[in-house]
């Protein structure tokens, strides 16, 4: 079998934001990709991850609202080896980023927050993809919207966090999982292009 792309996500206590993005990129690409979506790993972690926790119950009820499945979900503790076995890293914050850049320096190449890479990942044609090897067209496609940085930018630096809705109203819950599911779909659009032989043949998003 192809060794899998590995898409990392990252959180605090990887019990609220990095699950349900995690979780709901799942649920896009199998619905996108069938078999073929295991063609990418995607996993998360926590920079203060709460080992062994399940998601946490308000967040758990955003996935499930959106048609996700919280189930069998445990926090784990990130660590070097999960940032050097990635090929992309999507953080919920731009401090969260510079974690990851801090635990392993080159890392800085390949993490960007969510928001972040849902805005580049929107500029990048896939077109421009080599033909292929699907591995080598996942991994070009994080390298066009790395070329991005600095050419489509955010009007506000905090428009790239997705806010922390731990121990606050269930409206903080919701909002935090809007911005994840407006953010995951480019990101998404971008990787099933990649995976697949061609824009042409990628599946419209679920609405």
């Amino acid at each position: 079998m192809t060794q899998p792309f590995r898409l990392l996500y990252v959180c605090t206590g990887n019990i609220c934001r990095s699950p349900l993005a995690e979780r709901l990129t799942r649920l896009e690409l199998g619905r996108r990709l069938g078999p073929e979506a295991g063609l990418i790993e995607v996993t998360s972690a926590g920079t203060h991850g709460l080992t062994g926790w399940e998601m946490y119950a308000e967040a758990a009820t955003v996935l499930t609202q959106a048609g996700g499945d919280p189930s069998g979900f445990l926090a784990r503790l990130l660590a070097s080896e999960h940032v050097t076995g990635a090929d992309l890293i999507l953080t919920a914050t731009r401090e969260h980023r510079a974690a990851v850049a801090r635990l392993e320096p080159r890392a800085a190449r390949w993490t960007f927050t969510i928001r972040e890479f849902a805005r580049l990942a929107a500029a990048v044609d896939a077109g421009d993809l080599p033909a292929g090897d699907p591995l080598i067209r996942l991994r070009a496609a994080v390298e066009e919207a790395a070329a991005g940085r600095g050419l489509v930018r955010a009007e506000h630096p905090a428009d790239d966090d997705v806010p922390d809705p731990y121990g606050g109203p269930a409206e903080g819950y919701q909002e935090s999982g809007r911005l994840i599911r407006e953010a995951t779909e480019p990101a998404v659009d971008l990787l099933v292009a990649a995976a697949l032989p061609g824009p042409s043949k990628v599946p419209a998003a679920s609405s």
